[in-house]
């Protein structure tokens, strides 16, 4: 039963994130990608399944990226805010903060 209870939470979950007209990037605090939502896909063109359990420091490496926040923010312990650059020349504004990467597995 709790693993019933557990896939539904995290189907809603990601019904929720979809359902949202911003695009949503999850990481957690190392960088490790957990989820993309679909409006981020339709607004960068990288989809779940190509950033999924990449670490971001990767992603830069590879140039999907221009720059990533989260060792930043986890070793000053404040908010950033950068406006991205990927490699399809889209110009997503990236900010986080040490609240929402307290809400991520560590």
């Amino acid at each position: 039963m709790k693993s019933l209870s557990s896939n539904f939470l995290r189907k809603h979950f990601e019904r929720i994130l979809d359902a949202v007209p911003d695009g949503i990037f999850i990481s957690d605090a190392v960088g490790v990608t957990l989820r993309v939502n679909r409006m981020y896909e339709q607004l960068t063109g990288l989809t779940q399944e190509k950033v999924h359990g990449h670490n971001v420091c990767a992603l830069v490496d590879e140039g999907v990226f221009d720059r990533v926040l989260n060792p930043e923010i986890v070793s000053t312990g404040k908010p950033a805010t950068h406006m991205q650059t990927l490699k399809a020349d889209k110009l997503p504004l990236l900010s986080h903060s040490p609240e929402t990467l307290r809400f991520l597995p560590r």
